[in-house]
């Protein structure tokens, strides 16, 4: 068993040497270039080389979770000193705010394709973080694969446990429902507009990838608490497990091959993000940086995944739902929609429809295909997340438009040439009621992209 004793600040050293610095609001950079100077590039101040591995292999003993919360109990000591510490838990889950939770089109990473290469800058600024703390550079934030490993993970949960939140509503052992999950929409995207998200330009609609509007967004709502909210989600220390198998995804994603590839236009490459770096100081990384993990000094131990949906667990219409709106044939390209059924040609075929606002509370459901006419049939679609941010008064409550992939499952009832309804079926979840507002949403169209 390694020991880390020797190469440890005690925490009353490691907070009196930060006490004097540490007044830097990280939260005051600005994603598109309206910082101060940065202290230099989080790609040349890499510390280390570390193996992610799963958190269900893991155990509360095993090094990787050890050192995880003993730098967290760390950091969360010096936001009780100050904080405003750069360097202090409290400013790591601010800066997450500020880039996930703000209503300004200028700051916000979601809804579009900045949402990847943002989060995996800030999960490995803070496995840097902590590995410089613990002078351990062999350090890997733990990853959860809840395709594989469906239960909540149980070192994060017990009282005096810094990794603990006690807002969550899942317990230790609790396990995610496996439409909750499905990677097959995900992973059948080959574009990363599908994949990762649309371009995002001022005064246009906003159009969410496939990867962050379902497996990663009913993820943070099933386990619920502050991981429900963007607001809160930074404060979780269980964000970073979740967030390491989105990142993870990434890297799946592009191993499949297939024309499967990132971005090559210079405003998403050159796109430049700001964190707080090992003194305290801005450093900034571009997304050109981060398009491979090595070179940000870690790796996964595997690329493996689960498929979760079977005849067993797929939904099944009930016969009750909140209508999305109609499919009109007349306005569908049926031939194309024949040519992608047939697997004469690559293509999807993809369901849109825009929300008009944001929900009060986090919004999940399940959407079904809802054939009215004598003999119609249900057919499911996906199981899809919207999260709330606060301040609706302000820009981005509107214009974001939901493209989710119609699977080869339901290609042939839009075939019959029939009018479809579009029925969204509220999830509960423990200890929440549905929420009593729908939301509402305008624009239920089909498009088939080659």
């Amino acid at each position: 068993m390694r020991k880390h004793a020797k190469a440890h600040l005690t925490r009353r050293a490691a907070l009196a040497a930060g006490a004097a610095g540490a007044g830097l609001l990280i939260a005051g950079g600005g994603r598109m270039g309206r910082a101060a100077a940065p202290d230099g590039s989080m790609r040349t101040g890499i510390f280390g080389m570390g193996v992610r591995k799963e958190a269900n292999s893991l155990t509360a003993d095993s090094d990787d979770v050890r050192m995880y919360r003993e730098a967290v109990a760390w950091m969360k000591d010096r936001s009780k000193v100050n904080p405003l510490d750069p360097l202090g838990w409290r400013q790591h889950w601010a800066h997450h705010s500020l880039f996930c939770s703000s209503n300004s089109f200028q700051y916000q990473v979601h809804y579009g394709w900045y949402f990847l290469p943002w989060h995996r800058a800030y999960l490995a600024n803070i496995e840097q973080r902590v590995r410089r703390i613990l002078n351990e550079p062999s350090f890997g934030l733990p990853y959860w694969d809840w395709t594989r490993n469906p239960q909540l993970p149980a070192w994060y949960f017990g009282e005096d446990n810094p990794l603990n939140n006690p807002s969550r509503y899942q317990e230790a052992g609790d396990r995610v429902e496996p439409d909750f999950v499905e990677l097959g929409p995900v992973l059948r995207a080959t574009k990363w507009e599908h994949f990762g998200g649309r371009r995002r330009d001022p005064g246009e609609i906003q159009v969410e990838g496939t990867l962050e509007q379902s497996v990663h967004n009913c993820i943070h709502n099933w386990i619920g608490g502050q991981m429900a909210s963007f607001d809160g989600a930074g404060n979780d220390p269980i964000f970073q497990s979740h967030h390491g198998q989105i990142d993870r995804l990434w890297a799946i994603w592009l191993a499949q091959g297939g024309g499967r590839a990132n971005p090559t236009d210079a405003d998403w490459l050159d796109e430049r993000f700001w964190f707080a770096g090992p003194s305290g100081l801005l450093e900034d990384v571009t997304v050109r940086d981060v398009l491979e993990t090595e070179p940000l000094g870690y790796r996964f131990d595997d690329l493996d995944y689960a498929l979760t949906l079977t005849p067993e667990t797929t939904p099944v219409y009930d016969g009750w739902g909140l209508d999305f709106g109609a499919i009109d044939p007349d306005g569908t390209d049926l031939a194309a929609i024949s040519v992608v059924a047939r697997g004469d040609g690559p293509g999807r075929v993809s369901l849109n429809y825009e929300r008009m606002s944001l929900p009060i509370q986090p919004f999940q459901h399940r959407l079904f295909f809802v054939d009215d006419s004598p003999g119609g049939a249900a057919t499911y679609i996906g199981t899809f997340t919207i999260l709330p941010i606060p301040d609706l008064n302000r820009g981005l409550e509107h214009s974001v438009t939901s493209q989710v992939e119609v699977p080869p499952r339901a290609l042939d009832q839009l075939l019959q040439n029939r009018r479809i309804r579009v029925v969204g079926v509220p999830v509960p979840l423990k200890g929440r009621d549905i929420p009593e507002a729908p939301v509402p949403f305008q624009g239920v169209s089909i498009t088939v992209d080659a």
